[in-house]
């Protein structure tokens, strides 16, 4: 039975003809960018996904746009679906490689996977093979429509299954948590619902606030390539920075390719603080 805590069964690519180095052939989702992987022994066909992807829109060497290639999907020595890269002529064995496009479609519709419900439900199901139903997401799936939040990276490293479903949701903030009926909840963004409780007399009553715990400044980091974040974004609320100086927070959002939604991002969490 698979765990949470097991690794993702992400392929290598020891499993094609002629590889020059061990990798993990990454899965993509949204508008991303990443590194194309060499898969024939003379430098000209790279793979950029263990899939079809919807779309590859530009590729870079060494960072420069080039021209002279063609995206396609096939299927690689052993009968798999990936999403291929063929250039007209071999590629210098040095140069760092990328590739921008939408990644992995829904198997039934066919539509690209950006919804983190959607994202979530297809590593645990497909990627992983674990029993997880699609409707056990509708609620996050609504949810994030809601609130226009779309995913956009890549799963590049043998990391445990909950570590990839925490990377996503830390960066939409979203919960996870594997005892949850419906595993994936928007924790930041949702309607704030105040209460009121009787306390008994006979309890102490020890009323603390610090202002150490205060934000009033959050920059977002997005857009990753590689370790890299490509964009920022930076919201302030002006009269809390007045009052009692700046107070910054950071978030490293990998999994948001968008300005719009790293700036929701930023309001929702600063609205919370």
């Amino acid at each position: 039975m698979t765990s949470y805590l097991d690794i993702l069964p992400l392929r290598k690519t020891s499993a094609w003809l002629g590889y020059r180095e061990l990798r993990t052939i990454p899965h993509r989702f949204g508008e991303c960018s990443g590194e194309l992987l060499p898969y024939d022994a003379v430098g000209r066909v790279f793979a950029w996904a263990d899939h079809a992807c919807a779309s590859i829109t530009a590729v870079y060497v060494n960072g420069v746009a080039v021209s002279g290639w063609l995206a396609s999907n096939g299927q690689d020595n052993g009968g798999n679906p990936v999403a291929f890269v063929e250039f007209s002529q071999p590629q210098d064995s040095g140069a760092t490689l990328t590739a921008t496009g939408t990644g992995k479609l829904h198997a039934t519709t066919g539509a690209a996977l950006t919804n983190p419900a959607d994202v979530i439900h297809d590593i645990l199901a497909n990627v992983c093979g674990m029993a997880v139903a699609a409707t056990v997401f509708d609620d996050l799936r609504a949810d994030c429509d809601r609130l226009g939040i779309v995913s956009a990276g890549s799963l590049t490293e043998a990391v445990t299954i909950q570590s990839a479903i925490s990377a996503i949701c830390s960066s939409h903030g979203l919960a996870f948590s594997a005892g949850m009926a419906d595993l994936v909840r928007v924790y930041l963004g949702g309607t704030l619902q105040y209460s009121a409780h009787t306390i008994d007399s006979r309890y102490e009553l020890d009323p603390d606030c610090d202002a150490d715990d205060l934000v009033n400044d959050i920059t977002v980091s997005f857009s990753y390539l590689g370790d890299e974040p490509q964009e920022t974004v930076q919201v302030e609320a002006p009269d809390s920075v007045a009052l009692y100086g700046r107070r910054s927070a950071t978030i490293e959002a990998r999994w948001i390719g968008s300005s719009r939604v790293a700036a929701a991002l930023a309001v929702r969490t600063l609205e919370r603080y």
